[in-house]
């Protein structure tokens, strides 16, 4: 179980979830730092070491199956690809009920996966997916029948993410520069997530003699190639790179800005909480972040174009008007936000109807 919007996802939905649902939480491999941290709070979480390796394991999915009916298991949610092609299977199997939530924005997979993720996706008893435009997808690509699919957003549970009523004794409390201009990144350290492009424009910014503290908060097989990158811009006094935290709540109320310059995305976790907590954000202009911010959000820019993001945070940095300006934008936005008690009771429905069928 990684750290990652797919399992907080999860998290946070299930604390709102209304009876007589009760859910527990599923590891395939290690339980990872969420699970750890589920585990010290007390929640139910179990471990079914039925994915040890990066190939498909069948003896796993049979393991999988006969977990799933001795412990009377009735419904499964899965959450990412991998975690798809054992518990789709399994719960088959196991004559149990399951979802298959799509949680990034679609795009054609390599031909073996096509036709796996076509296969998984026609045998779950729903296909969920977080976007309208995202659902269509699905449903062209793998030929699905409408009343099997489903959008069922990204979630923020507003008892954690709000405006903090003084930052600047926030960051003290964090060992943040009050003073400073604090720029945040929330996303994984990975090559669709566009790092580079926030650390190429930040030397740009810094050579030009503006003052900054930047933050990637994240983890990911890139991080070498992202510390070499900072170092040869010059760049190891004024950008950090403190991993995964937990809660992200505190560090993203004591920032004065959100950069996302992703390839591809779904609907963001880290855009809703931004707008949840009234940070300004600076954004590629992609459809996973354009679901969450709509069109014409002034801080979209082409993930392409470098001189675009340049453009928009060097404006951020120097002008208020402007961060006022996103913020405004932003404000719009809050009465659609997709709140955790709200996508609960309609997690509850969906799970409801897909019981009385299976």
């Amino acid at each position: 179980m990684p750290v990652g919007g797919a399992e907080d996802f999860a998290v946070v939905v299930s604390r709102y979830l209304p009876a007589p649902f009760d859910p527990v939480f599923l590891c395939l491999r290690d339980l990872g730092v969420l699970g750890e941290e589920l585990h010290r709070a007390g929640r139910e979480i179990h471990l079914v070491r039925a994915a040890p390796g990066k190939r498909l394991n069948v003896g796993g999915i049979l393991r999988l199956a006969r977990w799933f009916r001795d412990e009377r298991i009735r419904l499964v949610h899965s959450q990412t690809y991998n975690t798809h092609a054992y518990v789709i299977p399994a719960a088959r199997l196991a004559g149990v009920g399951c979802v298959l939530h799509q949680q990034k924005t679609f795009e054609p997979l390599k031909p073996h996966r096509m036709l796996m993720m076509r296969w998984l996706a026609r045998s779950s008893h729903r296909v969920a997916a977080l976007s309208e435009r995202t659902r269509r997808d699905l449903i062209d690509a793998f030929r699905l029948r409408e009343e099997r699919t489903v959008v069922i957003p990204n979630v923020i549970d507003p008892a954690e993410f709000f405006p903090t009523g003084d930052r600047r004794a926030l960051r003290r409390e964090l060992c943040l520069d009050p003073e400073a201009f604090v720029i945040g990144s929330i996303a994984s350290l990975n090559a669709v997530k566009n790092h580079p492009a926030t650390l190429r424009v930040l030397g740009r910014l810094r050579n030009e003699g503006l003052s900054f503290a930047a933050y990637l908060f994240g983890e990911g097989k890139e991080r070498p190639l992202l510390e070499t990158m900072r170092s040869d811009l010059d760049l190891d006094r004024c950008v950090l790179m403190p991993g995964n935290k937990r809660p992200i709540s505190p560090w993203m109320k004591a920032l004065d800005l959100v950069v996302h310059p992703s390839h591809s995305e779904g609907k963001s976790l880290a855009l809703l909480q931004a707008i949840a907590c009234r940070i300004p954000i600076i954004a590629s202009r992609i459809e996973g972040n354009v679901a969450v911010l709509g069109n014409e959000h002034p801080g979209l820019f082409d993930p392409r174009s470098l001189d675009e993001y340049y453009g928009l945070l060097s404006r951020a940095i120097r002008e208020d008007a402007f961060t006022s300006e996103l913020l405004a934008a932003q404000e719009r936005l809050l009465a659609d936000l997709p709140s955790a008690p709200r996508v609960a009771e309609k997690l509850g429905r969906l799970y409801t109807g897909i019981s009385l069928e299976s």
